[in-house]
């Protein structure tokens, strides 16, 4: 069956100038769609034709889905149009929000429904995005609050205050403090990079040296998840880079291997390569966690996306992206290869530019 047989030439030709995404269905079965709806849907047309409406939602909304398509078909049979908002699955993983509204027609001879898609997604992303950033932010300062408040209480009854006590509470305030800030710097970098003015301010850096002080700096947080981190590699890697960037970087891939790999070892590697006459520096970081789905590893990397399988993990979801946005701005690029319940290994590779 050819994609568009159904239609006559001049309302396909119309359909098709369309810069809305056009669907013509009968309840499960789609008869036509016109090539903005190809590429929103992003899949070739003859494929769509081919694919029950239903399998373009997420397995949880179909009942929902079916509920709302029959009060739609009841609108659109009293001649009004319809208008309703739903998730819908890509082949390559990603959902997207849209919006949908249509109205009866005549297609070939029978009733159908024309339906406008309108893509939502940037808005919820907004949406979404404004109420992890608020939460995440609350969190580290409601801790804060607590620790400072415990510890005006020590202080004040100086019999029961030992040195020990005093300095663990102001080592969590100081933790605190850190995450607050990392959050902070997390939302001007989406920003920067959002508009295209990330900086970077290369200087002359030993990268172990970066590296070596990222480690020292989670050892609180790889002893409350319970991981050993190792480190196999040179002492010594001259090059030119942004060392607070690419400690950004390293923190970021540390802190993913820790969150995901919690209570096994993480390892982190480092090595030179050449290529096309030019050097590389590749840093990896191995965990033994649970793992990512190969349909995942795209995914990962997108703005609010995070790691499935590992229940509400905290975070804005920003941090791996950052990290390639980072990484590619020096030149560079992250990696990575993982299957579910084998670990995760993220490769960083860094061009070593020297002046």
């Amino acid at each position: 069956m050819q994609a568009n047989e159904y239609a006559p030439e001049m309302t396909e030709r119309l359909l098709e100038r369309l810069p809305y995404s056009v669907v013509i269905h009968d309840e499960d079965r789609i008869f036509y769609v016109n090539r903005a709806a190809e590429n929103l849907m992003g899949m070739p047309r003859d494929e769509i034709l081919k694919t029950p409406l239903r399998q373009f939602l997420l397995p949880e909304d179909v009942n929902s889905a079916a509920q709302k398509m029959e009060n739609a078909f009841f609108a659109l049979g009293q001649g009004k149009v319809a208008r309703t908002e739903e998730r819908l699955v890509r082949p390559d993983g990603k959902t997207i929000y849209v919006e949908i509204s249509g109205t009866s027609v005549e297609f070939a001879g029978r009733p159908a429904g024309l339906i406008q898609l309108r893509e939502l997604t940037s808005e919820r992303e907004q949406d979404e995005f404004i109420s992890i950033a608020s939460h995440e932010l609350k969190t580290p300062l409601t801790s804060l609050r607590l620790q400072i408040q415990i510890l005006n209480k020590v202080l004040k009854d100086t019999e029961s205050a030992s040195e020990a006590q005093t300095r663990k509470l102001l080592h969590g305030a100081e933790q605190q403090i850190a995450r607050l800030g990392s959050l902070v710097d997390q939302l001007v970098d989406v920003t920067k990079l959002s508009v295209g003015k990330l900086e970077l301010n290369r200087q002359s850096h030993n990268l172990v040296s970066i590296l070596k002080q990222t480690i020292a700096r989670s050892e609180f947080e790889s002893k409350h998840t319970d991981c050993i981190v190792t480190y196999n590699g040179p002492d010594e890697l001259q090059g030119t880079w942004d060392a607070a960037k690419v400690d950004q970087i390293f923190t970021n891939l540390l802190n993913n291997a820790l969150r995901y790999g919690a209570g096994k070892p993480v390892s982190i590697s480092l090595r030179t390569t050449e290529r096309e006459t030019r050097s590389y520096a590749e840093v990896i970081f191995a965990d033994r966690g649970i793992g990512i789905p190969a349909a995942s590893h795209g995914l990962i990397f997108e703005k609010f996306e995070k790691i499935t399988g590992a229940g509400k993990a905290p975070g804005l979801g920003l941090g791996l992206y950052i990290a390639r946005e980072i990484a590619r701005h020096h030149g560079g690029d992250i990696q990575v290869q993982s299957r579910p319940g084998e670990g995760s290994k993220f490769t960083l590779e860094l061009p070593i530019s020297k002046r």
